[in-house]
């Protein structure tokens, strides 16, 4: 049960989630170092048996629009560190507090938090943020350029995927009953770029 290893990730980035709230880079800013000294959680759970580690340090990259973070994480006897290392938990969401919420514009569909204070992060098979990561340093420690390079080229993919979704959502949302006609075939290639 000593298990203890040290971890690093991408913990959220400027994007809306799939949770409706869009997370922009100011915001990110202040938020990235509220992150450090809370705990790693397992589902959002929020009991004590639940604590598999702590967050040691959080910083923003890409002007704002990542935040990154690094800490620990130690077995508690549920298979948790083995599920990291072998990828079947590879991804976070943050646990946090908004001062407020926000809309840009009054029929947008998410809002934006404001003035966010980190509660935990804790690991999930599904993240509302897509492109989060949880991954295991290196022996020396430290993260490797090769895994920056990836974190981030895993978040700039996921935005796209994001944006595309976004898009997808808003001609659908457009879209009413009187324009629309028999298109089976259109709808299946709309599904398929959906679960795509």
């Amino acid at each position: 049960m000593s298990d203890k290893i040290k971890i690093s990730g991408i913990a959220v980035s400027e994007q809306v989630s799939r949770n409706g709230r869009k997370y922009i880079a100011k915001e990110l800013e202040k938020f990235a170092p509220t992150l450090t000294g809370r705990p790693i959680l397992k589902d959002h759970e929020g009991i004590t048996d639940n604590v598999i580690g702590v967050i040691t340090h959080a910083e923003t990259l890409d002007a704002g629009k990542t935040v990154r973070y690094e800490g620990w994480v130690k077995e508690d006897g549920s298979g948790i560190v083995e599920k990291m290392k072998d990828g079947r938990i590879k991804e976070v969401s943050i646990g946090a507090m908004a001062g407020k919420v926000v809309k840009e514009n009054k029929d947008d569909p998410y809002v934006i938090p404001v003035d966010m204070e980190a509660m935990e992060l804790s690991t999930t098979p599904v993240p509302g943020n897509r492109g989060t990561s949880i991954i295991k340093q290196d022996e020396n420690n430290d993260l490797s350029e090769d895994k920056l390079k990836d974190m981030i080229e895993s978040y700039e993919s996921n935005l796209n995927i994001n944006k595309k979704e976004e898009n997808m959502e808003s001609k659908q949302t457009q879209e009413t009953e009187s324009t629309i006609v028999d298109n089976s075939k259109e709808l299946s290639e709309l599904k398929e770029q959906m679960e795509a």
